[in-house]
């Protein structure tokens, strides 16, 4: 009975060829909640009507693009321990579907939510509930081929038709640590634009993304972050996780165990003003 109760609602169309993909979506959901509660929504329950299957779940305030637009953009400055902080929290999500035997493959701000939680011991210090959403494209660790996820946060392996795995998540959650930070969309713009190619290569695409991030990285994150002393290891270690090759890249738990570092760094040394 969810009479007067608020609820988010994720709907997906019911196609014939499509049931079988929703059932294994809410399995993986129901089963990565139940091991990781504060993970993953609550699942509150499912209804259908002729055309559509609804997935009810607890309300969040919004998804990680929001929340950089409110918060981050422009603001970097004045958050940088909640920011080292957030980063591994997003690295513990994504680690705990690894260590539950899954990839997700479609890593990205829009698919994690937030909340801020009020903190009565320190009320100038944000704390935020983070879950991961959408589990559609999500398969085993077993399995090694699977083109899908969303363009601009896929990692080469997938453009290459190369083996997947773990590491193809982190690949896709440096770049939302990068998109999140940045607020740039022009790559968006420019990698996906027919017009901008000249034929329809991936390897074109990936090429020139990379070029892109390095491009973003050496004139847009280092200026921001110029007031701390270890902050040029921030866009080495988002570089690291972008790394064209698959094997190149550190694991989830080597991401937390970063950011952790970092998050202490700046607790230990206060800017100058």
């Amino acid at each position: 009975d969810f009479q007067n109760e608020k609820a988010a609602v994720k709907i997906i169309p019911k196609i014939q060829s499509n049931i079988y993909s929703i059932g294994e979506e809410l399995y993986r959901w129901l089963t990565f909640s139940k091991n990781f509660p504060l993970d993953a929504l609550d699942f509150l329950g499912c209804f259908h009507d002729l055309k559509h299957v609804y997935f009810l779940s607890n309300q969040m305030s919004g998804s990680l693009r929001q929340f950089s637009k409110e918060r981050l953009i422009g603001k970097i400055e004045s958050i940088s321990i909640e920011i080292y902080e957030l980063m591994k929290r997003l690295a513990e999500i994504v680690h705990h579907a690894h260590q539950f035997g899954i990839v997700h493959h479609d890593i990205k701000p829009e698919n994690f939510l937030y909340k801020e939680l009020p903190d009565d011991n320190f009320p100038s210090k944000k704390r935020f509930d983070i879950r991961i959403i959408d589990f559609g494209f999500a398969r085993s660790v077993e399995e090694k081929r699977w083109f899908c996820g969303t363009a601009f946060f896929m990692p080469p392996e997938k453009f290459l038709f190369k083996d997947v795995g773990p590491l193809s998540d982190i690949y896709s959650l440096g770049v939302t640590f990068w998109d999140l930070l940045s607020g740039d969309v022009k790559i968006k713009r420019d990698c996906y634009n027919p017009k901008g190619f000249n034929s329809d290569s991936y390897v074109d695409i990936v090429f020139k993304m990379q070029d892109f991030f390095q491009e973003t990285f050496n004139f847009s994150l280092l200026d921001d972050f110029h007031m701390f002393k270890e902050s040029q290891n921030l866009p080495d270690m988002i570089f690291n996780m972008m790394a064209f090759e698959y094997k190149d890249r550190p694991s989830a738990i080597m991401v937390m165990q970063k950011f952790d570092q970092f998050s202490e760094q700046v607790k230990n040394d206060k800017p100058t003003i």
